[in-house]
């Protein structure tokens, strides 16, 4: 089987995952017994305007008919128009979006790479010190709540040291970069502004490292757990009877084979990032996605719970999907086995 065909198998089984997940939270949200149309207007708004705006966003309408229209507009393209921000949500998502991808991706490029050496070095050396101080790490940041840890690098590295900034994206007396992807490094690097980007990384080191620790202490966990567990295999044993070097049984053989649980767990970890962020954001006063849904939420905001639902549903689909072909790259016995199933 080739991989384009792999990949494709995939995607057509998560469409009716998908649906299931935008026909659950639309009806449950729907059925709450709240009235944004208030919020939106005003509590002094009169009766007159509030029906109006109703009629016109199809609030009077049965459930499932609003639910049709919801879909006629999802398939269009439309997400929504956003009570709370009143913007449309998908302009909501343009401005808010970049900024949390942006952190998300930075926590996993860092938290990935690292917990997986640290993790295939422990196993290497199994109780020796090196291998108890990555289980301590590895303890501490599954115990520590990412917006304790946050406060925690504030206290010490922005009020005491002064080495990072406290809050925000860039210094105060910088101007932000032009908008071309939202993302203030990305964009002062691509339009030449090496201030700016040089201020709005710094401001990105505290919350990118708070939020990615919890998910290198799961990795760290996942791949030594994975490697002993390899290394112990009769297949590994029958090596190391042939006489071969245990670098090259561990590089050639063990890595790969315990890639599979390692990668499952960075793909999970994608999508609970990127709808968890909320409280990074308000610690370092950075206006995100997870931000701009939390106030929503707050707002009875239909519309863009509805949305966030629906990306973090697809974040992890094609997270799974990413993690599935990347498996099947480094282990292509797993395509073959899927052909000869099917």
């Amino acid at each position: 089987m080739k991989m384009w065909e792999f990949i494709l198998r995939r995607l057509l089984a998560a469409i009716p995952v998908l649906f299931g997940v935008i026909v659950l939270i639309f009806f449950v949200t729907h059925v709450a017994p709240s009235d944004p149309v208030k919020l939106y207007a005003g509590i002094k708004a009169p009766p007159a305007t509030l029906e109006a705006i109703r009629q016109q966003l199809h609030l009077n309408d049965p459930i499932p008919v609003q639910f049709w229209y919801y879909l006629t507009s999802l398939a269009q393209g439309n997400l929504g128009y956003s009570l709370s921000q009143r913007i449309s949500v998908n302009t909501g998502i343009e401005l808010f979006m970049p900024s949390t991808l942006g952190l998300v991706i930075l926590a996993i490029a860092w938290s990935t790479p690292v917990g997986i050496l640290l993790g295939m070095l422990s196993a290497t050396r199994m109780n020796r010190l090196g291998d108890i101080l990555s289980r301590t790490v590895a303890y501490i940041g599954l115990s520590f709540p990412s917006f304790l840890l946050a406060v925690i690098l504030q206290l010490v590295f922005a009020v005491n040291l002064h080495l990072l900034p406290l809050t925000g994206l860039l210094d105060p007396s910088l101007t932000a970069p032009p908008r071309i992807t939202g993302f203030y490094p990305l964009d002062s690097l691509l339009t030449g502004n090496l201030t700016d980007f040089a201020s709005s990384s710094l401001h990105l080191v505290l919350p990118v490292f708070a939020l990615g620790f919890t998910g290198f202490a799961l990795v760290l966990r996942m791949a030594r757990s994975s490697m002993l567990e390899i290394l112990s295999s009769p297949f590994v044993k029958a090596l190391r009877a042939k006489g071969v070097p245990e670098k090259i049984i561990v590089r050639r053989y063990a890595f790969r084979a315990a890639m599979g649980p390692t990668l499952t767990i960075v793909g999970l970890s994608f999508g609970s990032l990127l709808g968890g962020t909320v409280f990074i954001e308000e610690i370092f006063g950075m206006a995100g996605f997870s931000y701009w849904v939390y106030q929503a939420i707050i707002g009875f905001d239909y519309n863009v719970v509805v949305a966030y639902t629906f990306i973090i549903s697809l974040a992890y689909v094609l997270a799974s999907i990413l993690v599935d072909a990347a498996y099947a790259w480094i282990e292509p016995r797993i395509r073959f086995s899927e052909e000869g199933t099917g």
